[in-house]
C-alpha cells in the first residue's frame, strides 16, 4: 500500500514538474510547445458591421474562424520565431476561404499563431477546417438573447460533444461601429488531438444580456445568383482595360473575363492585321475619354496577383466569359459603376443585378468618372457611330 502511495505521489510530482516545464518553455514562445488549443469563431456579420466593411466577402456568411490559437495553461505562445521555415509550405486557399475567407486573416494568423503550433502551414490550417467541421453552430436571428440562451443553444445542438465549460462568448471585440453587447466570438478549447476540454482561462466578457447583429447576405438574395452558371476562382494575370481581365487558376489555366452588367469607355486601336478576314484589315479605332481612367480604377481594385471569385452567367462572343467578380468580397462590377468609370449595359438581357442600375444612379448624382461631363457618350453608341460609321463627335 505504502508504494502505491508513493508512486501516485511520484506521479503528481512529475506531472506538476511537466507542466511547469511546459509553461516555461511555452512563455519563451517555442514552437509547438503548448498546453491546448482555443478555437476562436467570429460572428462575421457583427464585425463587418462594427467595421464598417460591408463589402468585404466574409461579410456573406454567418460564422468564419477568427483563428487556431495554440494556449497555454496561463497565457499563450505569440509569433514564435524559431520555428523550421521547411514549415512554410503551400496551402490552397480556395480550400481555407471555406471557412476563413480573408487573405489578410491567412497571413495574420499564420504568422501570429500558426508558427507556435508546430505545424506545416498546411497542417494548421488543416487542423483548424477540421476543429470547425467537427462542431455546429445555430443560426442566429438579429435581436437580443440572454447569454444563458446562447450558451443553451450552442450545447444543444452539440449534445455530447461539447459542454459549457468548453466554451466562451466574447463581446470585447473593437471598431469604429462596435456595440458592447454584442456578441462577436464564439471560442471553444481543445486538447492538440481535438477532444473538447476545459478552457482554463475563462474570457467570458458578454454581459447576462447579449444582442445579435445581421446583414441581408447575398445568398439570401437570388436576384441574381439565380442566373449563375459557373464559378471561376483565381489570380489576376493582367487587366487589359476597364472591363476585362485575365485569370489564372490553380491548375495554370488562364481565363478571359468580361465584367457583366457594364461597359467602359474604349481605348484607341491603330488600324491592323485581321486575322479572320487579311483582305479585310482593321481601321484604326479612335479611343474615348477617360478609358485610361477606366483602367486604372480596375487595376487598383484588382492588381496582378489579388485573388478573385468570379460567378459567371455565360460565354461571350469573344470567347470571354461574362462574370461578376469579387476581390476580398468587393464586387468589382457595382464598384466600377459607383466610382463612374463603368455605364449599365443597356440591353437589359445583359444586366443580371438590380444594384447595377442603383449604382450608376448614385454616381450620376456625385458627378463621379464618366459623369462629370455632360451627356458622356455610352461606349455601346461609340462602337456603333464611331468604328462603324466614322460619326466620332
Amino acid at each position: 500500500m505504502r508504494k502505491i502511495v508513493l508512486l501516485v505521489i511520484a506521479c503528481l510530482l512529475f506531472s506538476s514538474y511537466s507542466a511547469a516545464y511546459d509553461q516555461k518553455k511555452c512563455d519563451r514562445d517555442i514552437p509547438g510547445e503548448f498546453h491546448h488549443y482555443k478555437l476562436a469563431i467570429s460572428l462575421s456579420q457583427e464585425w463587418c458591421i462594427a467595421n464598417d466593411r460591408l463589402e468585404e466577402m466574409q461579410c456573406d456568411v454567418e460564422f468564419i474562424v477568427h483563428g487556431l490559437w495554440p494556449q497555454c495553461q496561463k497565457g499563450y505562445p505569440y509569433r514564435c520565431k524559431n520555428f523550421d521555415p521547411e514549415l512554410i509550405d503551400d496551402i490552397n486557399k480556395s480550400e481555407i476561404y471555406k471557412f476563413m475567407p480573408s487573405d489578410f486573416l491567412i497571413r495574420h494568423e499564420w504568422k501570429t499563431h500558426g508558427t507556435c503550433s508546430g505545424l506545416k502551414r498546411s497542417e494548421y490550417f488543416k487542423k483548424a477546417a477540421d476543429f470547425y467541421s467537427s462542431i455546429t453552430l445555430p443560426s442566429f436571428k438579429a435581436g437580443e438573447y440572454s447569454k444563458e440562451a446562447v450558451m443553451k443553444k450552442i450545447i444543444e445542438v452539440n449534445k455530447g460533444f461539447l459542454a459549457r465549460e468548453n466554451i466562451e462568448l466574447c463581446c470585447d471585440e473593437k471598431g469604429r461601429k462596435k456595440d458592447d453587447d454584442t456578441l462577436d466570438e464564439i471560442r471553444i478549447c481543445f486538447s492538440k488531438d481535438g477532444i473538447p476540454i476545459e478552457c482554463m482561462e475563462n474570457e467570458n466578457s458578454c454581459k447576462d444580456t447579449i444582442k445579435i447583429r445581421r446583414l441581408k447576405m447575398r445568398s439570401e438574395d437570388k436576384s441574381r445568383e439565380k442566373d449563375v452558371s459557373y464559378v471561376l476562382s483565381g489570380v489576376v494575370k493582367k487587366v487589359l482595360d476597364g472591363d476585362t481581365l485575365i485569370i489564372r487558376n490553380d491548375k495554370g489555366v488562364e481565363f478571359p473575363i468580361r465584367l457583366s452588367d457594364m461597359d467602359t469607355p474604349e481605348h484607341h486601336y491603330e488600324a491592323g492585321y485581321n486575322r479572320k478576314c487579311p483582305s479585310e484589315p482593321f481601321k484604326e479605332r479612335p479611343g474615348q475619354i477617360y478609358a485610361q481612367e477606366a483602367t486604372n480604377a480596375l487595376r487598383k481594385l484588382a492588381p496582378a496577383g489579388s485573388v478573385i471569385r468570379a460567378e459567371c452567367y455565360e460565354i461571350g462572343m469573344y470567347g470571354r466569359c461574362i462574370c461578376h467578380v469579387f476581390v476580398g468580397g468587393k464586387n468589382l462590377n457595382l464598384e466600377m459603376i459607383k466610382q463612374g468609370w463603368a455605364m449599365v449595359n443597356k440591353n437589359p438581357e445583359w444586366v443580371h443585378d438590380p444594384e447595377s442600375r442603383k449604382a450608376e444612379a448614385e454616381a450620376k448624382k456625385n458627378k463621379a468618372g464618366v459623369w462629370q461631363i455632360d451627356n458622356p457618350v455610352h461606349p455601346s453608341d461609340w462602337r456603333r457611330n464611331c468604328w462603324r460609321n466614322g460619326i466620332c463627335d
